[in-house]
């Protein structure tokens, strides 16, 4: 596997900064893929840019403390790529200047020879049964028209039912749009969109799909889900399967309900140390997890995700404000 495929992951500054449990989580998972471990892996750093004021953590608009956060991670997770078996392999890449997600995949896409990418957002954890990693580069070379395997998150469980209605009113037009291609030796779906979660995909697809020459499909800053995803479904919508030959967008399908992916939220994520000293007003009041997550009364969107950190109960935090 490793002379045909690159790992190509993402990471850019979050609240939780400097803890490295969620990159740690996700780089530990990549033993779900026999093989993955041996493989180059290019672990890109994204760039920032330098604000007064609220840290705007998607955008990249960071404050003096938390670029003094961030760059504490950097250094964290350097000396775990010197001593943590599951970093073997990787190279950081450190970029000087605010990218985004697209961006940043392609300056990893320019350092990558293999003909093949896996690319994985830093939050995104493979869980479950083992994964076809090698199969799926098998089935990839022999059929030239598949360009990209995603690998289903909770979100994606029902996708083949999903579309159902599409495939009605496509034929009702008289537009084909076949959904599970029949005779694969790996099970796949049709893909109708093209989502940055974990995936492989041909780096010449990148090239050409993705970041083709004078192309302003995905632009600095943008996510590529958000640009050439939305583009995807938009001509499949009309052209049924000869707008998908465009792209060849599939998906790791063997049933409906297994899930190969959990979200960790790494936007989100914090420890519960870090709740009580981030939010000065906020008081412990209970010791006690909340659907799986702990919240903080005073920021609805701060979240420690019990799936990452396997808390028991009594390490749970939950605050109120005085």
């Amino acid at each position: 596997m490793e002379s045909r495929l690159t790992v190509i992951v993402t990471t850019s500054a979050t609240r939780s900064n400097p803890l490295t449990d969620v990159i740690e989580a996700v780089f530990t998972s990549f033993a779900v893929v026999p093989g993955l471990a041996a493989c180059r892996k290019l672990l890109v750093f994204d760039g920032y840019t330098s604000v007064e004021g609220e840290a705007k953590f998607k955008s990249g608009r960071l404050p003096s403390e938390e670029i003094e956060r961030y760059a504490k991670y950097i250094d964290a997770v350097r000396s775990l790529i010197e001593r943590h078996p599951a970093f073997v392999n990787t190279t950081p890449v450190v970029l000087d200047e605010r990218h985004g997600f697209g961006y940043a995949v392609r300056a990893a896409l320019e350092m990558t020879t293999t003909p093949y990418v896996m690319v994985v957002q830093h939050d995104y954890q493979f869980v479950g049964a083992s994964l076809p990693g090698e199969a799926i580069l098998d089935l990839m070379d022999a059929r030239p028209e598949i360009n990209y395997v995603g690998f289903k998150g909770a979100a994606n469980t029902t996708h083949v039912l999903s579309h159902k209605a599409l495939v009605n009113v496509l034929r009702k037009r008289g537009v084909p749009l076949t959904m599970v291609p029949p005779d694969l030796p790996v099970p796949l779906a049709k893909l109708l969109f093209w989502y940055d979660k974990n995936h492989i995909a041909r780096a010449s697809a990148y090239r050409s799909l993705v970041f083709e020459d004078g192309s302003t499909i995905v632009r600095r800053g943008d996510f590529i889900e958000d640009r050439l995803g939305h583009k995807i479904l938009a001509e499949i919508r009309e052209g049924g399967d000869a707008a998908h030959a465009t792209y060849g967008t599939y998906l790791y399908h063997p049933d409906d309900e297994s899930v190969a992916l959990r979200h960790l939220d790494g936007r989100k994520y914090l420890r519960p140390d870090q709740i009580v000293a981030r939010y000065p007003r906020a008081i412990p009041r209970a010791i006690l997890p909340f659907d799986g997550q702990q919240r903080d009364a005073r920021s609805p969107n701060a979240v420690v995700s019990d799936a990452l950190c396997e808390q028991s109960s009594a390490e749970a935090v939950s605050v109120t404000v005085g």
